[in-house]
């Protein structure tokens, strides 16, 4: 049930897995376990080919495959291998590049969304207050009470999360006071321009 997801998903970590396994058995010093593994689960990697993976994939499975399988010859001596076969069995980003597989296989097979629906919501309400003058350092030293205040794109922390994020467009134009950092209209007018 979970293979037919996998695949469907675009997904190598049954394929990655059944290589880990396959190379823990050669740590391990079993020659003839890891061959008839090898024969049972890696008979074929995942190839561009078969249309539920593309080429980037396979070209990943086959090299680490390729690897994995030379790996055979050191059997129970692995501290003479090559660097290159000691850093597919042992390497510093072995497990990290397996994890990060497992999640991209999680959040595809069970629809999570890699960004929180609050994390959109926050981003679409700064991207529609984003001005150029929020980012702007005079209008900062300029006018402190607005910057930290009023704005929350201006703010600290709302400036980090909307630096990325596209400028609004605005149809009309307002002022504000530099001193108290509010709207000027009919109500508040400007004494002096």
């Amino acid at each position: 049930m979970n293979s037919a997801r996998l695949k469907k998903v675009n997904s190598p970590i049954e394929y990655l897995l059944h290589l880990r396994e396959f190379l823990q058995l050669i740590k391990e010093g079993n020659k003839d376990e890891a061959f008839e593994y090898t024969q049972k689960y890696l008979y074929s990697p995942p190839s561009e080919k078969d249309s539920n993976y593309s080429k980037e994939i396979a070209a990943k499975c086959e090299k680490q495959l390729s690897l994995a399988a030379s790996c055979l010859v050191f059997v129970g001596n692995f501290e003479s291998a090559p660097p290159s076969n000691q850093e597919t069995m042992n390497g510093p980003n072995v497990w990290t590049d397996l994890s990060t597989e497992f999640l991209k296989a999680a959040e595809s097979v069970y629809r999570i969304p890699v960004h929180s629906t609050l994390e959109t919501a926050v981003k679409i309400g700064l991207c529609a207050l984003k001005k150029s003058a929020c980012f702007s350092e005079d209008e900062i030293n300029l006018n402190p009470v607005r910057s930290s205040f009023e704005c929350p794109v201006c703010n600290k922390d709302g400036k980090k999360i909307a630096k990325e994020l596209p400028y609004s467009h605005h149809n009309f134009s307002y002022f504000f006071c530099r001193i108290t950092g509010k709207k000027m209209d009919e109500k508040n007018r400007p004494l002096i321009l």
